[in-house]
């Protein structure tokens, strides 16, 4: 199907995704459940020129973590790009690393100790993909990390 219609999605500037088993499309944004991605696998997924920024605006190295937050500009031949952002499931304070401190960030969350103001971690906490964060998310970041 891709390479039927690669014309037709390359017009509207798309993150045409080769490599489904690492990331998908949702709600504008690039998700993964992979926690252990570097820069150089997340734009290698891609049939079009895709470079991965941290979110201080320096293109990350190959060998470098991804994580949620970061930019990926689809670079077109035409020398025009189009950005979204990078979305690790669980990764909650954007260190690229799922672990125990994204246990604490959601568990303040819910219990309505600390709430995140950032859009994206809160996104990234939504791992029953369900619009809001509750102990069910909690529970699924736990099996997460125990099963990385």
């Amino acid at each position: 199907f891709l390479k039927e219609h690669e014309e037709e999605y390359a017009g509207k500037r798309q993150f045409l995704i080769k490599n489904f088993d690492d990331l998908y499309k949702r709600d504008g944004y690039v998700f993964s459940d992979n926690c252990a991605l570097t820069a150089g696998e997340v734009s290698a997924s891609f049939s079009t020129n895709v470079e991965v920024y941290g979110k201080d605006g320096v293109k990350l190295g190959a060998s470098d973590k991804a994580y949620t937050g970061c930019v990926l500009k689809n670079l077109f031949d035409d020398g025009t790009s189009a950005e979204t952002k990078l979305i690790v499931s669980g990764d909650i304070n954007a260190d690229g690393i799922v672990d125990g401190a994204d246990c604490l960030m959601l568990k303040q969350h819910i219990s309505k100790r600390e709430e995140s103001s950032d859009d994206l971690c809160k996104i990234s906490a939504d791992l029953s993909n369900n619009g809001t964060l509750s102990t069910i998310d909690y529970i699924r970041l736990k099996i997460k990390i125990k099963n990385a």
